[in-house]
């Protein structure tokens, strides 16, 4: 990021960054709004909406553009983390279907929730498809080719999976499939 902004020299000062870099106030504003959710709502918006639907757009296609323009540490931290986020999405899932399971009540609120996350989520990641797509001197796999891959195939399978509680893709699916 400290290549393309000419204020701050790279990512020492990580308070004094996350409250006056502009482009760190969608995740900013992501999480923030997040924590501030109860605790149920919370977790459908970070462990389901964020690290089980959306994060292999941010780890695996970005992390292979860096491998391919040479970035190997970008590719160490990304990697190590992917494999955190395997924890995350199975924690993200099975919460998701507790709440589902204990009463049919839940299914409406959670459906909002899937609703409202993963469009805030979807908007978040709009940063990485930009970095994707224009900031890397060698390009390798587009936004379009990984949300095809990664958000299309899986998230469409997770979906007709969650239907049997009632789930539907989240409303605005069809309009970030056609954004891609």
């Amino acid at each position: 990021i400290s290549t393309y902004n000419k204020y701050f020299n790279g990512m020492h000062h990580a308070n004094h960054w996350f409250d006056r870099v502009w482009y760190l106030s969608v995740p900013k504003s992501f999480f923030e709004d997040a924590c501030t959710a109860g605790p149920f709502e919370f977790l459908t918006a970070v462990s389901f909406s964020f690290e089980y639907v959306l994060t292999n757009l941010l780890f695996v296609p970005f992390m292979s553009g860096a491998a391919h323009n040479g970035d190997m540490s970008t590719v160490t931290f990304g990697f190590s983390a992917q494999s955190d986020e395997s924890r995350h999405m199975t924690l993200g899932i099975e919460c998701i279907k507790f709440m589902l399971e204990q009463d049919e009540g839940n299914v409406p609120i959670v459906q909002r929730w899937i609703d409202k996350w993963f469009w805030r989520g979807y908007r978040l990641l709009t940063i990485v498809a930009m970095m994707q797509d224009y900031m890397l001197p060698k390009r390798g796999l587009s936004w379009k080719e990984a949300w095809e891959m990664y958000a299309e195939a899986n998230g469409g399978a997770l979906f007709k999976d969650l239907a049997r509680y009632g789930i539907r893709e989240p409303r605005g699916w069809a309009d970030a499939c056609d954004g891609k």
